[in-house]
């Protein structure tokens, strides 16, 4: 995660299918808000639930360059959802957002 925050150059991660807890789905996440670059962040099926997408909405609220997000069979509920939205309605370059199941 160190690296994604230090990185000047990715623009697009795919981490699809890697299964994470609440621990490196919050160490992501900060690097996610301290990164410039990165635009497109797939995190299909990571079963990060709804303590990480809280996570990651807390860091969709202050970074400015992701347009796209995949947060697809990430088990997360309405509770998840409604936290995450709360990062999402501050958000001003996200333009395409997956999630279900």
């Amino acid at each position: 995660a160190e690296e994604l925050q230090q990185n000047h150059s990715l623009r697009h991660l795919n981490l699809s299918h890697v299964h994470m807890n609440v621990e490196s789905v919050e160490h992501l996440a900060n690097a996610l808000a301290r990164n410039a670059t990165l635009e497109t962040l797939d995190m299909y099926g990571c079963m990060m639930g709804n303590q990480g997408a809280t996570k990651v909405g807390a860091a969709v609220a202050v970074n400015s360059t992701l347009t796209s997000l995949d947060l697809g069979t990430n088990a997360i509920a309405e509770e998840g959802f409604s936290l995450f939205a709360d990062g999402l309605q501050v958000n001003v370059s996200l333009r395409v957002l997956r999630m279900w199941g």
